[in-house]
């Protein structure tokens, strides 16, 4: 089984914008039963695609091949405070993620669905671990 759903979102580089189409995809067919996450950007008449275990390091992968290009991508799951729970990950293939707030641990309402639309504090991949790694140490 094959479970695939499109967004229409924005990339962001140095001030301007462009439309961006984020095509995510749920493999259920591998011999080994392993689902498998296929996230696809398509960016400028480039495409950029990365496979996963979890939709949320398939979009890293993509996010990381955009941040060589100087691209942010508009998803919630770009955001340098939003990182997703190993629960999350493994339960629900990395598709929420929660929003980490200074001074306090993440609640059921800090989740977000990672593809959902984002504007504010975007960053690269490097950026984003780094802001975990600092918040959560032992993560």
């Amino acid at each position: 089984m094959r479970d695939m759903t499109t967004y229409e979102r924005t990339a962001h580089r140095n001030g301007t914008s462009a439309p961006a189409t984020v095509i995510v995809e749920m493999d259920l067919t591998n011999p080994d039963h392993h689902v498998r996450y296929t996230v696809t950007v398509l960016l400028l008449g480039a495409e950029h695609t990365a496979t996963a275990y979890d939709a949320f390091e398939a979009l890293s992968l993509v996010r990381e091949a955009l941040d060589d290009e100087g691209w942010l991508l508009g998803v919630q799951g770009a955001r340098v405070d939003v990182w997703p729970s190993g629960m999350a990950r493994d339960q629900g293939g990395g598709r929420r993620a929660y929003r980490l707030r200074r001074g306090r641990r993440p609640r059921f309402k800090d989740l977000v669905d990672v593809f959902a639309p984002a504007d504010e504090h975007l960053g690269t991949v490097q950026a984003q671990r780094a802001f975990v790694e600092a918040k959560f140490p032992d993560a």
